[in-house]
C-alpha cells in the first residue's frame, strides 16, 4: 500500500495491528492500567503466539515505511488506538517500536 494510503487506511494492510492498538489501547486503558507496558504484556498473555508474531511483522511493516512522527500518529488514530506517546517522553515512531519490541520479547 502507498504511504499516503497507509495514512489514510491504516487497517486495510494491518488486519492484526488494528484490533491489538484499537482494543487493547482504547480510551479507557489508562484506568484499568496506567502503563503501556502491562497493556503489552496482557496482549501477548492472552493472545496466541502467531497472533503475537503477526502483529509484531505488521508493526516492524508499519514502522518501515519510515512516517514522521506526526504521520505516526495519523496512523495510530486511524487504528483506533489512544495513547499519547509524549506522554511517555517518546514521538510516536520511538513508541510503536518500542511497543514492538515489548511484545516480541514476552
Amino acid at each position: 500500500m502507498a504511504r499516503p494510503g497507509m495514512v489514510d487506511d491504516p487497517g486495510a494492510s494491518s488486519p492484526q495491528v488494528r484490533p491489538f492498538l484499537g482494543g487493547y489501547f482504547h480510551p479507557d486503558w489508562p484506568l484499568a492500567s496506567g502503563r503501556w507496558e502491562d497493556v503489552a504484556d496482557d496482549f501477548v498473555a492472552e493472545s496466541t503466539r502467531s497472533s503475537v508474531a503477526q502483529t509484531a511483522d505488521e508493526l516492524r511493516s508499519l514502522l518501515a515505511e519510515g512516517f514522521s512522527d506526526e504521520e505516526t500518529e495519523a496512523v495510530l488514530e486511524g487504528l483506533g488506538c489512544n495513547v499519547d506517546p509524549a506522554a511517555f517522553q517518546l514521538g510516536a515512531g520511538a513508541w510503536l517500536e518500542a511497543l514492538r519490541t515489548r511484545i516480541t520479547r514476552a
